[in-house]
């Protein structure tokens, strides 16, 4: 009888760890879930970080170039205006 009672209150024991490990090894998948759907929105947002960098870069290197394109421009034309007067 004593042991039948101590089978049944293992049983219960064993039963409710059970039902608390069941509630964390969920709560872990979404934990996991969540931190790769993060992970995969940071990936996203360092490539667009970078693109738009990169964007910018071209595009004051372009920049440069043509104020140096200008710069020459400019200096030619005071030459001639100098040569004329």
């Amino acid at each position: 009888m004593e042991f039948d009672l101590v089978k049944i209150i293992l049983g219960i024991v064993v039963g409710v760890i059970a039902y608390f490990l069941k509630g964390v090894i969920e709560d872990i998948k979404t934990v996991k879930n969540l931190t790769f759907e993060n992970k995969s929105g940071l990936e996203l947002i360092k490539n667009d970080y970078q693109n738009k960098i990169d964007h910018i870069t071209e595009k004051f290197d372009e920049l440069k170039q043509t104020m140096n394109d200008l710069i020459k421009e400019i200096k030619e034309l005071n030459k001639s205006w100098h040569k004329r007067n």
